[in-house]
């Protein structure tokens, strides 16, 4: 057994891969949130943050729910916000209980949404739920590093670069606005402190095309892979932005981009979801 390689008094439970550090949980949530409050610098998300922000919790993520509800109110404090939710419909309600009476959770709403099996059209679903649905403004959507690779996949593999869009940190759309503070955040580091926290639910979770290509590129490869492929795919969104300038618009429902005519300034993916014909709130 191995002793925090930081604190260097609690029992390990984790090896950090990336830092080669042996954490326990108690510091492993101390650099996650690190992680959350840099990202909010470093991609110039946000100011002060006073008033109300909706936690958006993907339904691939409803394991660890829990977990990314946590982090977040921890990399709030100090703000003067209210933290709401929006979740997936299977989330255990005993759960939200329990966080509830610990953490300063305002609203809690419950969403079901028809699955696709590709991760970018998914994000796109998901934000156009929280569009229409979510209690305030400001809306965080957990998007994490290996996933963003899994959206640049998916959106290559269909021919739909646009799609590449919805790993960026910052989108607005109509008066809302996502932030992604989870961009250098590891899900690999999130389900650890999950089950160290004795909080991984047991919950299906639906799997992406192409998702189980993601071990494969990572094995035995440095962190530095992790975050390159980032900056490939925001010169890719740059250069479809320069040269197709004319043919590039902006979904007025979900924020996504797309390349081409668009009905009524509408993505594809919004116009089959014809606003509740998939998507349906508790």
């Amino acid at each position: 057994m191995h002793i925090c390689t930081v604190c260097q008094r609690e029992q390990a439970v984790y090896y950090h891969r990336f830092s080669g550090d042996y954490l326990c949980a108690k510091c492993l949530k101390k650099r996650l949130v690190k992680y959350i409050k840099k990202a909010f610098k470093k991609y110039g998300l946000a100011g002060p943050r006073v008033g109300e922000i909706v936690l958006l919790i993907p339904q691939h993520h409803a394991q660890i729910a829990p977990a990314l509800i946590e982090l977040v109110d921890a990399a709030e404090r100090g703000h003067a916000t209210t933290l709401h939710l929006l979740i997936p419909q299977n989330t255990p309600n005993n759960i939200l209980k329990d966080l509830k009476l610990s953490l300063n959770i305002g609203v809690v709403k419950h969403y079901t949404i028809e699955q696709s099996y590709y991760f970018d059209v998914q994000v796109r679903i998901l934000r156009h739920v929280a569009v229409k649905e979510s209690t305030a403004n400001t809306i965080i959507m957990p998007i994490m590093l290996e996933e963003g690779l899994l959206c640049l996949l998916s959106a290559l593999a269909r021919a739909k670069p646009a799609y590449i869009d919805c790993l960026k940190p910052k989108i607005e759309v109509a008066d809302k606005v996502f932030l992604n503070p989870f961009l250098d955040v590891s899900l690999e580091d999130v389900y650890a402190y999950a089950r160290a926290k004795k909080r991984l639910l047991r919950i299906e979770r639906h799997a992406y095309f192409l998702e189980d290509l993601l071990l494969a590129i990572f094995e035995d490869r440095g962190p530095e892979l992790r975050y390159s492929y980032r900056r490939v795919a925001f010169q890719l969104l740059d250069a479809l932005k320069a040269r197709l300038e004319n043919l590039v618009s902006k979904c007025h429902r979900c924020g996504g981009l797309e390349i081409g005519y668009v009905e009524g300034g509408i993505c594809r993916v919004c116009q089959r979801l014809k606003v509740d014909s998939n998507a349906k709130i508790f």
